[in-house]
């Protein structure tokens, strides 16, 4: 698979980005290899049929092999108190699954001997000569078969002449049979994991379409890891920028702290702090120069002096009340109702004419009280004549 690159590699590299661009979809494949091979599709047949062969012969050594296994032992991987433990469990869980998939061969004692001989020495002798004749498969064979050797077509026709292999051609019929009932059990248990729905009286149904079941689910698979592999490089790059922008409101927060908290803005609460202590001194000071130029023009015999004339104030405001109230009420005597004229004088502009009462008639307070002003206008008149009088007199005197 290709290696992913860095959107922000790409952002900042047109050239390179055009040139990978052009090597993902133009030149080269997804797996590396290149579009442009002539070769490629013979050298992909060459493998498949390679492959083809490859499988079917491991196919026939396993079916064989099974043929010719024995039961395997139920007791061997339990423990003594009927618990199974963790390696064990597995194995037994391994043999389950294979003797699911292939059903347990026919007891040993119910084969002839030649077709059991025959079934040990086949699968030995089907891969010593379906080994190709290199180096590299000679070293892997090395390590999984007991003989890392090949053999010639003068040693396969020497071993097929001697027994057991002579009897090859009576026990074929009988071993084809062995080996394709194994061959079925095995299909049937590939398509019922295949298939776990379907009913297991019709797994034979989905036998024939196996081949093209594995190929879509290996296309799925493939598919999926590229799909997987996009998306993961999506995610790395989502969290590179979520991590850029993480860092960037980190460093805004930190200026933010470094402007509030920073010498510049110490120094501005400072200048600030410096400021309010000015301005709290100079407000003491006013308060005391008030109270210093209160005492000086205001000492203490003035204000003494004042707080006795405002007592003297508010006794002369008292005494006056007091005789205003007891004149009135000697008025009241005389019939002027000093409250009462106030009140006929804010009410002229409504009424007009003397109030009278609800016939018509002049209350007897509001006549009396007319006879006492015309007295008392007739006594003024008569003062003033008097002190003309008193004039006269003294200037004649002066003559």
């Amino acid at each position: 698979m290709l290696p992913q690159v860095e959107e922000a590699v790409l952002r900042n590299n047109p050239d390179f980005a055009t040139l990978y661009t052009t090597l993902t979809t133009v030149i080269l494949n997804p797996d590396g290899s290149t579009k442009a091979d002539a070769g490629a599709k013979e050298r992909a047949a060459e493998a498949r049929n390679a492959r083809l062969r490859a499988a079917k012969n491991h196919l026939l050594v396993q079916a064989i092999t099974a043929t010719a296994a024995p039961p395997p032992a139920e007791a061997g991987g339990t423990a003594p108190d009927g618990k199974v433990g963790g390696a064990a469990a597995r194995r037994l869980a391994r043999a389950t699954t294979r003797t699911a998939l292939v059903p347990p061969p026919k007891p040993s004692n119910e084969l002839p001997p030649d077709l059991m001989d025959l079934l040990m020495l086949l699968p030995p002798l089907m891969q010593l000569v379906n080994t190709p004749q290199t180096s590299s498969t000679s070293s892997s064979l090395s390590s999984s078969s007991p003989s890392s050797s090949t053999l010639s077509a003068e040693d396969v026709e020497l071993l097929l002449s001697s027994p057991p292999f002579t009897s090859l051609p009576e026990h074929l019929p009988r071993l084809a049979g062995l080996v394709s009932e194994n061959l079925q059990a095995a299909a049937r248990g590939v398509a019922r994991v295949a298939n776990p729905a379907t009913n297991p009286s019709y797994l034979h149904r989905a036998v024939p379409g196996l081949p093209a079941q594995v190929a879509g689910l290996q296309q799925a698979i493939v598919h999926t890891r590229l799909k997987l592999a996009a998306a993961r490089h999506a995610t790395s790059t989502a969290l590179l920028h979520l991590l850029d922008q993480q860092a960037t409101a980190l460093s805004s927060f930190i200026r933010t702290l470094e402007a509030k908290h920073g010498p510049v803005a110490r120094s501005l609460e400072l200048r600030a702090a410096e400021v309010a202590l000015d301005a709290q001194a100079a407000e003491v000071d006013a308060t005391a120069s008030l109270a210093a130029a209160q005492r000086a023009v205001y000492p203490p015999e003035a204000m003494a002096a004042l707080r006795n004339y405002a007592r003297h104030l508010r006794d002369s405001k008292m005494r006056l009340e007091e005789t205003l109230r007891e004149r009135k009420a000697l008025l009241l005597d005389y019939g002027i109702d000093v409250d009462g004229l106030e009140d006929d004088d804010a009410d002229d502009g409504n009424d007009g004419n003397d109030r009278n009462d609800g016939r018509g008639a002049r209350r007897p307070r509001d006549d009396k009280a007319r006879m006492m002003r015309e007295m008392a206008r007739v006594y003024r008149e008569m003062g003033q004549q008097v002190e003309s009088v008193k004039g006269d007199l003294a200037r004649l005197q002066k003559r």
